[in-house]
């Protein structure tokens, strides 16, 4: 992915909020090969993941003059929330996956720093939705299209990123973390 079209992706949700942090340096409990309950675990919660962007996506693809359209859509977005943030503790984690391929694979340590970026971004991204879901909730005025967009383009953003972890795992230890979906 070229620079452009990186900076292109990132520039909806981030809004010129710098959120780089140094990286976060911990000893893996297993740096030799693939730690098998590592990768087990983070199986878990990409396929966690997977299923509360379904959810969301089925939510607000929902008629939005239905009266439970705009709870149904705060439900799937706190799902969302809690599946993402179990995703990044996890493969964060002491004993996640990101750790692992820092010092087993050190030459995929840009690609690790992009998906923490994007970690704090999605998140970011998570919490614009939800303003905009209550600020629908208090004034009629504000346009549930707006908040169809922040989700749908939410869900873009996870797909893309849930890919570039996949391809990572795939790099660092050929194996394919999505196997399991």
């Amino acid at each position: 992915m070229s620079d452009a079209e990186r900076t292109s992706e990132l520039e909806e949700s981030a809004q010129g909020v710098d959120t780089h942090q140094a990286p976060v340096v911990a000893q893996p409990a297993i740096v030799a090969g693939l730690p098998s309950a590592a990768l087990a675990r983070a199986r878990t919660f990409h396929n966690g993941l997977r299923h509360a962007m379904t959810g969301a996506e089925a939510a607000v693809a929902g008629p939005s003059s239905w009266q439970g359209w705009l709870s149904e859509v705060d439900v799937s977005l706190a799902e969302l929330r809690q599946a993402l943030d179990d995703h990044i503790g996890e493969v964060e984690g002491p004993d996640g996956l990101l750790v692992g391929i820092m010092f087993s694979t050190p030459r995929l340590a840009p690609e690790v720093e992009i998906l923490r970026r994007e970690h704090r971004e999605l998140v970011i991204a998570v919490v614009r939705a939800e303003e905009i879901s209550r600020a629908v909730a208090t004034d009629p005025s504000h346009d549930a299209i707006r908040l169809r967009r922040a989700v749908t383009t939410l869900l873009g953003r996870l797909t893309l990123h849930r890919q570039r972890g996949s391809d990572l795992v795939f790099e660092a230890y050929n194996v394919d973390i999505g196997a399991a979906d």
